[in-house]
């Protein structure tokens, strides 16, 4: 059964897994956000916004040159395959995210590399931390996109785990408020909210590809516990690759 929903509320002392299956109709969260706070214009200081990069041709995006892995995958398995080889440096940047991976991340990038191979394509995530002198603290979390039978099965493997799952079925168009990075006081980073406009910046004009992004799901994941490290990461992955 497919749930719309605005935003998730968990019972203080019911631990377990949380799954949210966001519909296709828009479903819009009470909030005080700022234009500033919405997807894609995150505040300076947190976690960037989603520029698009590269030059628009056959109505996708070219990265680089023409060979580039972006601009030439057919396939959801291609783009896991270029994230592979994005996070282990032999790319230097994603549709999403110019540079290198955050430093933050690097000590994830072997669960994310193994992501990746088991069929979710990751496109963002941070670690759960704090920072006492900057007043910071993070959930951690991990975003992605993935075929149905993925994501039916990472939820499978999350029904115990003490962590949330919201998942957006094709053409989800969904603005609700998740924080999960709260900088000098204030929230900057958020989660349960999604565009079927971010696909595009993965499309490069090849059919097979398109029709595997407009069946995709695409999935957030996060510790509902700020600053926890240790629980997401195992489990997700231990989900991904349990039948």
């Amino acid at each position: 059964m497919v749930r719309r929903v605005a935003h998730s509320h968990r019972h203080p002392g019911r631990p377990g897994h949380t799954a949210l299956r966001v519909g296709r109709s828009r479903a819009v969260a009470p909030s005080d956000d700022t234009p500033a706070q919405r997807l894609g214009t995150r505040p300076q200081g947190c976690r960037s916004g989603r520029p698009r990069l590269g030059l628009v041709q056959n109505g996708g995006v070219t990265i680089g040159g023409l060979d580039e892995p972006w601009n030439v995958a057919r396939s959801l398995d291609d783009l896991a395959a270029a994230t592979i080889d994005f996070l282990e440096g032999r790319l230097q940047e994603t549709p999403l995210h110019g540079g290198l991976p955050n430093p933050e991340s690097l000590p994830l990038i072997p669960t994310l590399v193994a992501m990746n191979r088991a069929g979710f394509v990751t496109t963002d995530s941070q670690p759960g931390s704090i920072n006492e002198p900057t007043r910071r603290v993070q959930r951690a979390y991990v975003e992605g996109i993935c075929h149905e039978a993925t994501a039916a099965r990472i939820e499978r493997g999350l029904l115990t785990e003490d962590l949330v799952m919201v998942s957006f079925a094709p053409g989800s168009d969904v603005d609700s408020s998740i924080v999960v990075t709260v900088s000098h006081g204030s929230p900057c980073t958020f989660l349960g909210r999604w565009s079927v406009e971010e696909l595009d910046h993965f499309r490069n004009g090849l059919a097979s590809l398109d029709a595997d992004l407009d069946a995709a799901w695409a999935i957030q994941i996060f510790d509902p516990q700020w600053a926890r490290n240790d629980r997401l990461w195992t489990a997700v992955l231990r989900a991904l690759t349990t039948d």
